[in-house]
């Protein structure tokens, strides 16, 4: 391992950084992916002087990655539809305030999503969750269609921009 090594390695985090503190929701493209898979491999070979071998992906990886497209293009599109935040008031109910001008109910379910995505995305997380996964892409693509719905009903949504 050299120097130009160490700087991968260091761009991969930065980038990693940029992500979790922006907070953009969205995330990287598959060819980082591969690129850090790749470093990845280097460093474990490095380290153990054996190959890491990465098997094809299980069906709760390929759920999961699902799961986080559905969940990175809600949030782009959600985060896009929102009108402007008070100044003070908390991102928590700034970003709630939509769902409950469309339906109240929706607002339990948004709060639903963020909870089971923390629990999935977090430190440490909950495995025992992954097997929920498909309910709560549809749970996402719900959200994802109502506020679409609102956004184009251009009566509803104007006076939702425009109220204090």
């Amino acid at each position: 391992m050299d120097a130009s090594d160490i700087d991968v390695i260091s761009r991969f985090h930065d980038i990693r950084n940029l992500m979790y503190h922006n907070g953009s929701g969205i995330t990287v493209s598959l060819e980082i992916v591969d690129q850090y898979i790749d470093v990845a491999k280097l460093l474990f070979f490095g380290l153990y002087s054996q190959e890491l071998v990465v098997d094809e992906e299980s069906q709760i990886e390929q759920e999961l990655g699902i799961y986080l497209k559905t969940y990175a293009d809600f949030i782009s599109y959600h985060r896009r539809s929102l009108k402007e935040r008070d100044k003070g008031e908390m991102a928590f109910y700034w970003k709630t305030k939509i769902f409950e001008k469309i339906n109240p109910a929706l607002a339990k379910v948004y709060l639903d999503c963020q909870s089971f995505h923390m629990s999935i995305t977090g430190v440490d997380p909950d495995r025992d969750e992954f097997k929920r996964i498909p309910e709560y892409i549809k749970k996402i693509e719900l959200l994802h269609n109502e506020v679409s719905k609102f956004v184009n009903d251009v009566v509803r949504y104007d006076r939702y921009l425009k109220e204090e």
